[in-house]
């Protein structure tokens, strides 16, 4: 017998097909507006929680989740009619919400940062912000005389310039309006009829850079000058001592004037202090501060504690020592870099097929990995913005030998028989011996190109033998350290790198280039030395720009540009506080 308790006397009332249609509707409403309640409180609940600790975001998302499931499964007890496409909603709604805090915080490899990007959201900063930037170990703060690239870069910032090199090697012109290359010991210049600039001070700028000798890092492109000759108030022709097709890249330099105009004003303000305020620029930034560290656990210290806003690092250390505190890093190369470079008098260097078969050997991306995580990423061309890259492939590194009849002998390394003769795949490759690293590269080197048949003998050797045996061409390749910046000019790299007639005819294009087509033919030459595998980049040394997580405007840097982007550089408004 049912229970007077559970039967509703009302329930059974006769009523018009119109009142239950109202009454239908009406309970729709009340429950669509109530989820729509529900899911404004959890966008309201989200935009207040980006000020609390990261785990604690995930959690307060999971309660939420949990709530509107726990919601749904009472409206399906009341037998509440709900249509399927609002609580699809609902669900994708909550889909969304965890993946994107989930992507926020990685708890097993914290600390993980959020990058915010003013190309994906319109941000606010704060204006006249000082940015505080920290460096260690500088070598002096005297802009003219040091040869840090980040001081120089801001160098460049508070003068004004000719020109400027683009990443692809294109020019900008600032302070000149033309460049013509008369021949490659002869440039004309044309400044720009709204520069300030003198030739005055371009030739005073020249004449003082020469004085500096190899304390300044122009000098050895101004120590080439013969001579520079005014021809009009605002026309100058350069004449050079000896032959240089790319000069016109050493033109981008910072002129000393009084009258130039420049976006910044450096001042030294203390023994390891250097702060550039804004002059002429729509920068949110009044300054920028370079404080030089000489211990770097210090400057670590300060950045947790939000002493200073930017830091430049290529140490592990560093990066261990900041723990949980929020911040964002990107990495530039700075310039050093590890090649195989080979001799191209070697019988086996210079065949190709050897050359493409050590390539396709080589997993470099397990090498950095293992020899220089944090800082370092693959390099295949000895130019400092070059994207080209070789392809780790062991099976076309076996297809290509066998394909130029190489077979395996009885021991697992390749053989051919060419003009009567047996040749092995066998190369020395000379390594430093007191280089760790390159230690380390020569055994991954040796054990990958076994795998494709080819017998690598490290030698390891002192530096200075390996200086001789290069002279003397006793080598087949040679583990190097090389140096390279956004100057494009291989010349230095000329008897290694010139191995046959297709790199020869690329590198006389460029020697012979007009100033308009130079960047074509530069990526020209780019291309045929990466299709004739003329060397084989190991990898290229990183610095990490450590920025807190409320500074944007490093999204895209580069060596010697990452203060390029500064328009966008600043500190972000918190919208919650706004």
């Amino acid at each position: 017998m049912l229970s007077a308790k559970i039967i509703n006397s009302h329930r059974y009332k006769k009523t018009t097909r119109k009142k239950a249609e109202y009454k239908k509707e009406q309970k729709y409403k009340y429950f669509n507006s109530k989820k729509k309640n529900e899911v404004k409180y959890l966008k309201e609940k989200q935009k207040k929680a980006k000020k609390e600790k990261q785990t604690n975001r995930i959690q307060n998302a999971e309660n939420e989740v949990n709530h509107l499931l726990e919601l749904d499964k009472k409206v399906k007890e009341k037998n509440i009619y709900i249509p399927k496409s609002l609580k699809v909603v609902g669900i994708l709604f909550c889909i969304v919400m965890v993946a994107f805090l989930s992507q926020i915080i990685n708890i097993e490899e914290s600390p993980i940062v959020k990058v915010f990007s003013s190309k994906d959201e319109n941000i606010d900063l704060v204006k006249d912000y000082e940015l505080k930037v920290g460096i260690s170990n500088l070598d002096t703060t005297n802009m003219q005389e040091s040869k840090n690239i980040i001081l120089k870069e801001l160098e460049k910032l508070s003068s004004p310039r000719l020109i400027q090199i683009n990443s692809d090697y294109t020019v900008l012109y600032l302070g000149a309006k033309t460049i013509e290359k008369v021949s490659n010991k002869e440039y004309n210049v044309l400044l720009n009829d709204k520069s300030n600039i003198t030739i005055e001070d371009i030739e005073n700028t020249i004449n003082s850079i020469k004085g500096m000798g190899d304390t300044s890092i122009y000098y050895k492109y101004f120590s080439n000058i013969e001579s520079v000759e005014k021809i009009s108030n605002k026309q100058f022709k350069i004449r050079l001592i000896n032959d240089n097709p790319y000069f016109l890249y050493a033109l981008d330099f910072p002129i000393r004037s009084d009258e130039g105009k420049s976006e910044y004003q450096a001042n030294t303000i203390t023994d390891s202090s250097v702060m550039i305020t804004k002059k002429d620029s729509s920068s949110t930034m009044k300054s920028i501060s370079l404080v030089n560290y000489t211990d770097s656990d210090k400057m670590v210290e300060d950045f947790r504690n939000d002493n200073i806003d930017v830091f430049f690092t290529s140490s592990n250390n560093a990066i261990q020592l900041i723990g949980k505190h929020e911040y964002n890093v990107k990495k530039y190369r700075n310039g050093e870099t590890i090649f195989i470079l080979g001799n191209k008098e070697s019988k086996l260097y210079s065949m190709k097929e050897i050359r493409q078969a050590i390539v396709y050997s080589l997993n470099r991306e397990e090498i950095v990995k293992e020899i220089s995580n944090h800082y370092g990423e693959v390099i295949d061309l000895p130019f400092i913005y070059s994207d080209i890259q070789y392809k780790y492939d062991i099976y076309g590194a076996q297809n290509i030998l066998s394909s130029n009849s190489w077979i395996k002998d009885s021991n697992g390394i390749c053989i051919k028989n060419e003009d009567g003769e047996t040749i092995r795949a066998e190369l020395s490759l000379l390594v430093n011996s007191e280089d760790t690293t390159k230690v380390a590269i020569a055994e991954k080197i040796k054990e990958m190109c076994y795998n494709s048949g080819i017998d690598i003998h490290v030698e390891y050797l002192l530096q200075e033998d390996i200086v001789s045996r290069v002279s003397n061409k006793e080598y087949d390749m040679v583990l190097a350290d090389i140096l390279i910046d956004d100057y494009p000019d291989l010349t230095y790299l000329k008897d290694y790198l010139e191995l046959n007639s297709e790199i020869s005819n690329a590198i006389s294009q460029v020697n012979e280039s007009s100033i308009e087509k130079l960047p074509e033919n530069i990526v020209n030459l780019q291309n045929v030395l990466s299709n004739e595998v003329a060397c084989i980049g190991i990898l290229a040394r990183n610095i990490n720009v450590v920025y807190q997580k409320d500074i944007t405007g490093f999204d895209d840097i580069r060596y010697f540009k990452v203060f390029e982007n500064i328009e966008n550089i600043g500190k972000i408004i918190d919208k919650i506080d706004k």
